[in-house]
This record gives C-alpha cells, structure tokens and sequence, in this order.
C-alpha cells in the first residue's frame, strides 16, 4: 500500500468510526477475555470471537485481520446473530438495552480498546444455583477438583503482553468466579496500578471475601464494586448462593458501601431475576434506594428451574400482582433509574405471561399429535428460522444435539414433554444455547 492509499485508507477508516448512527460501540471499543482464552467483543456475545490466548497474541487479535472483516460487516450493519438480538431489545427499550448503553460513552476512534473485561477463570468458592458453571451433575466437590486441574489458560507471558495495552485503557472490569479467589487478577491490577493508576477498575463480586490484603489494594487505585445480591432474607439467599454466608456477606457489603462513598467511588448491586427471588425484587429495590445504590437486573435464560421467561401463568400473574401494587419514589437520580428498572421487569413479566399462556394453550393441541409429528413441527421451526438468517446449513448440528438429548430419556411422556418445551422456545434461543453448548440446561 503506497503512501497516498494509506492516507485514504485512513480518513475512510476514522469517518466510519465517527458514523453516529453505529448503535452499539462495543465492537470498536472493547476486548473481552474468556474463560476458554476466546478473545471476544463484549461479555455478552462469546460466540463471535476474533481471536483464541495463546494460540493468538492480543496484539494479533486486536489488530487482526479477523476482527477488522467483523467490523467491516458491522458498519454495513451486518451484525452476528447476538448483537442483533441485544440491538433489538435496545429498539425496544427494554433492560438489555443496558448492554450496549454502557459503551454509549466510550471513544472508538482509538488505536487501543478503551475497556478491557476479564473472564479468566471461573473458580469459585460457591456454588450459585444459576451459576452455568454449576451443573446438575456436578457436586461441589467435583467443580473444586475440575478448577484445581484444569490448566490455566492465561499466565505471566499474557500479563506481559497486556503491558502494551494497559496505558491506553479507560476501564477494566474483572468477573469470574469469584475475582478475589483469582490469583492472575492480582497481577493484573499490579499492572495497571503501575502502569495506569487513573484506570477505572470494576470488580464484580460475589461479597463473601474480604481481607486486609483486598482492603489495601482497593486503597491503592480506583476501584469500583458490584456486589451480586439475590436476596436480602438469609434462608433464601443461602438456597441461592450455596455454601455462603448470609451474615457475612452482609457485613462485608457493609465495608463496600462505606468504601466506595468515602472514596466516591461507584458501587453496583447486581440481582438474577429468576423464580428463586422474583418476589423479593421490590424489597431489594428499597434497599438500593436507601442506600442510594443503583441496581443493576441480570435476565437468568438458564438453568430452565431457575429462569422466569419459561415459567407457569400462575407464578407470572402473581408476580404482575404484586409488582403493579408497589410504589416506588423518584425522587432521586438513583431512584429513577431503579424505577426504570422496575417498570421494565413489569414489561418483561406481562410480557411472559402472555407467552406462557398461548404456549399453555397450544400444549393441550399438541396432545393429539404423535411424537413424531411434533419433532416435525419442532423442526419446521427451527428450519424456518435459520433459513431467514441464512444458516439453513446449521439445521444438523441442532437436530443432532436434540435427538442426543431426547435420545438419553426412557420416558415416552417425558420425551413429549421436551419436545413440547422446545417448540415454545423461541427456535433464535435453541440457535445460540446450541452454539454455546448449553443446550442441556435448556429444559
């Protein structure tokens, strides 16, 4: 490329990054880590991924070819499957809208990403009901075991190749697990405080660890915390969160709060909305609202005897009861956008349980159909939506995880039963639970 192309080059580059109408900034603007050593484009969409640590540097994912054709598509507006599905909550206004609100702010018109996110390990000292990383069949014993062999994907050579990024970075935000029970975050923030000691940290935490160790890292930088809370009634958080302490953890938010307000720094509550709590989320709100704390809802898809979008009439009307019957102030700039998120779980759950209501309905229909015919209905779903996204090709790899699945169970109604289940599952969620080999938590 002469010299004259490469300034073209450049211009055309830099105006399609000041395009305002990009929706979503993630893509030009962050860098996600996964568990796996998948390099990916935000926390939300792990499928689509321009890169795998060690097999590929950061430095080759960032600034390779891979990612540069994704963003290509992207400002054709032609966006994966996920982040169309995120844009369309965001059209809308619904919760998930936040997803990509969050990097409404963030500069894309720079060489380095402006945030990176860390989900480097998943080791955990709990043993959370919805926790995807907790499955049925494993006990609590088994996960410690499976972390403690599991080969670690990232190490020093990666801490030493993040030392090129960490100066340009605005934000870093750490998941897990539990972030303080990972020893590589410990090095990594070692790094930014030397590095970028103004860089905002963001530490999601489960609150059950606390020591003088994190007490003098979180005096030495600009730390920020959000605290996942379920519940505030100790039996049921304890059902949630198993192997937790309620009085602990309570005490320890505690410590967080007075932080965070004698540092003025920002702390989060983050709360699963899921069947387990689902009637406590006005107490919770109160809470915030007390405390002037913003909350922030996480949607639980899965497991299925968790999540709510699947769940009965019954319990959805109940829920709708209860929420229409609560008044919540706004006084506050907190306490409007709790009462945006209030009002927008209401949208979701009437949402639902119209949803469950028809799917009631066509359930009592599909007892007249032979087993048979309802895997054809079931397929002719899922084969109607791929071919609309032009993926008519994946229709076998679905299929096959299905059968797997229907195949394993030695109950004739129980078989109906999921079958059933599937087809009143919206086929784009079959789609991505498949991709992400989470299709067995499904039903």
């Amino acid at each position: 490329m002469n010299f004259i192309k490469k300034i073209i080059y450049k211009i055309q580059e830099t105006n399609h990054n000041k395009n305002v109408d990009i929706p979503c900034k993630a893509p030009f603007s962050s860098m996600y880590f996964c568990v796996d050593g998948k390099m990916s484009l935000c926390c939300y969409n792990k499928i689509d991924t321009f890169g795998s640590y060690p097999e590929n540097s950061i430095r080759e994912a960032w600034f390779g070819s891979k990612r540069k054709v994704m963003l290509d598509k992207i400002r054709n507006n032609e966006y994966p499957m996920l982040c169309q599905l995120c844009l369309n909550r965001k059209q809308e206004n619904v919760i998930q809208a936040r997803m990509t609100q969050i990097f409404d702010t963030y500069d894309i018109n720079t060489k380095y990403p402006y945030e990176l996110s860390f989900e480097c390990s998943n080791v955990c000292n709990l043993n959370c009901v919805m926790c995807f990383n907790n499955l049925p069949y494993r006990s609590k014993k088994q996960k410690t075991e499976e972390d403690q062999n599991k080969k670690e994907v990232y190490n020093d050579n990666f801490i030493a190749e993040l030392k090129e990024f960490i100066p340009h970075i605005k934000i870093a935000k750490f998941l897990g697990g539990e972030p303080f029970l990972i020893p590589i975050y410990y090095k990594i923030w070692d790094a930014i405080l030397q590095l970028n000691p103004q860089c905002q940290i963001m530490i999601t935490t489960n609150g059950s660890i606390l020591n003088e160790r994190i007490r003098e890292l979180l005096g030495r930088g600009n730390f920020n915390i959000c605290v996942s809370i379920d519940s505030l009634e100790k039996t049921n958080y304890e059902k949630i969160r198993l192997n937790s302490s309620y009085e602990v953890v309570t005490k320890n938010l505690e410590y967080f709060i007075d932080f965070c307000k004698e540092k003025n720094r920002n702390i989060i509550i983050t709360t699963c909305f899921m069947q387990q709590n689902c009637k406590e989320i006005p107490d919770i709100i109160k809470f915030c609202n007390k405390n002037e704390i913003e909350l922030f809802i996480n949607q639980v898809w899965l497991p299925s005897d968790s999540a709510l979008w699947n769940s009965n009439s019954s319990l959805l009307k109940d829920i709708l009861n209860l929420y229409n019957n609560i008044k919540l102030p706004d006084d506050t700039e907190v306490q409007r956008k709790n009462l945006k998120t209030f009002n927008e779980l209401i949208g979701f759950v009437t949402i639902w349980h119209k949803n469950t209501l028809k799917n009631e309905k066509k359930k009592i229909k599909f007892q007249n159909l032979e087993t048979s015919q309802l895997k054809k209905v079931l397929y002719n779903n899922i084969s109607a939506y791929l071919e609309k996204q032009t993926k008519s090709d994946e229709i076998d790899l679905i299929k096959t995880e299905i059968e797997k699945i229907l195949n394993a169970q030695n109950d004739e109604e129980k078989i109906r039963d999921m079958i059933t289940y599937y087809i009143n599952t919206p086929p784009e969620f079959i789609h991505i639970v498949v991709l992400s080999d989470l299709f067995n938590l499904l039903y």
